[in-house]
């Protein structure tokens, strides 16, 4: 179980476990494995904001887990659809397979 370090909440039971920000965000953070978003924002004196996040982190867009409202509302209306590992393959590195079962650049 993934607890807070500040507060100790269970982050499964709070769906606050599945994100990651930007390392300038996290670095505000050091020494520290877990927090949950209202922690993290009283470290950081601010609510998290969508830009906050790294959305070249697959957690982030791939909608695998579910999430609370707080998470959601700071994520700001990115779309949470599941995708395909093509798709994944596509974001990460610019290639992916075809139809025919070969790889397309």
């Amino acid at each position: 179980m993934a607890k807070c370090n500040d507060c100790s909440r269970n982050l499964f039971k709070m769906k606050e476990f599945n994100y990651i920000v930007k390392n300038n965000i996290w670095e505000v953070a050091v020494n520290c494995r877990f927090l949950c978003i209202e922690c993290l924002e009283k470290r950081l004196g601010r609510k998290l904001e969508k830009e906050d996040f790294d959305w070249d982190v697959p957690v982030n867009f791939m909608g695998l887990f579910p999430r609370g409202k707080r998470l959601l509302s700071r994520m700001k209306g990115k779309e949470f659809s599941p995708m395909s590992l093509n798709e994944l393959a596509l974001k990460l590195n610019g290639t992916g397979v075809n139809s025919k079962g070969t790889t397309r650049d």
